[in-house]
């Protein structure tokens, strides 16, 4: 099993050049809420593309 402490990107679809960092180690689970637009689906689409490329 893979467990991720933190996930950071940069410039990667809409984020632009500053560095993203969300930190996991704190909970079991995380829980990513947002508006419309606000890169929720940007989150998933990061971590996808940094396990399958």
């Amino acid at each position: 099993m893979i467990k991720f402490k933190a996930v950071t990107w940069q410039n990667f679809l809409s984020t632009g050049n500053t560095p993203i960092e969300i930190v996991l180690n704190n909970s079991p689970s995380t829980l990513i809420i947002g508006d419309n637009g606000s890169g929720k689906s940007t989150v998933l689409d990061a971590l996808t593309f940094g396990l399958f490329g």
